[in-house]
């Protein structure tokens, strides 16, 4: 009978080559993959702005006195929808103000309700920028940006893109 199977040389010389092509894809893969997440993370938020505008549009609830959407006895004079992108946090909010005296400013915390959330993936930054109403973007019943306009940066490692929103409340990349 003949030996059958590997040397002990053949082992290490196909394990060498199979770590040195892995040593040269990975930084490839690894690029690709935070590439892929961040494209992902800014269709998340360019749709949860979307939901928020048509939320708002659908509402129409800019003017007048109207019942909070799921509140009981509560007398909203003005209602907003926007997005809650806090920095360093993993997901953005979709958030209504129910503004009781009228002054467009979040007078106490239960004026602001989040009414869903969309997750980022992990190792994703969130950067506002400065014109933010912190860090929140708020459209009125004509889909236009109330207070808050500005843009929206995420990034994964040394990759960054941002979205906008203008103050007709375009959404753009």
């Amino acid at each position: 009978m003949g030996n059958r199977g590997f040397t002990l040389v053949e082992l290490v010389m196909a394990i060498s080559i199979f770590a040195i092509l892995m040593a040269i894809a990975y930084p490839s893969y690894r690029q690709w993959h935070d590439q892929s997440s961040l494209d992902a993370d800014v269709m998340v938020l360019k749709g949860a702005l979307a939901a928020a505008r048509s939320r708002s549009i659908q509402e129409g609830l800019y003017w007048g006195r109207t019942a909070a959407p799921g509140a009981s006895g509560t007398i909203c004079n003005r209602l907003y929808f926007g997005v809650s992108a806090a920095p360093g946090a993993s997901r953005l909010g979709l958030i209504y103000f129910c503004d009781q005296d009228s002054d467009g400013d979040v007078d106490a915390p239960g004026e602001i309700t989040t009414w869903a959330t969309r997750s980022l993936g992990n190792g994703v930054a969130v950067t506002a920028s400065s014109t933010l109403n912190n860090n929140r973007i708020w459209f009125d019943k004509g889909g236009e940006v109330f207070k808050s306009t500005g843009s929206v940066w995420l990034s994964v490692g040394s990759m960054a893109n941002s979205v906008t929103v203008a103050n007709n409340g375009r959404i753009r990349e």
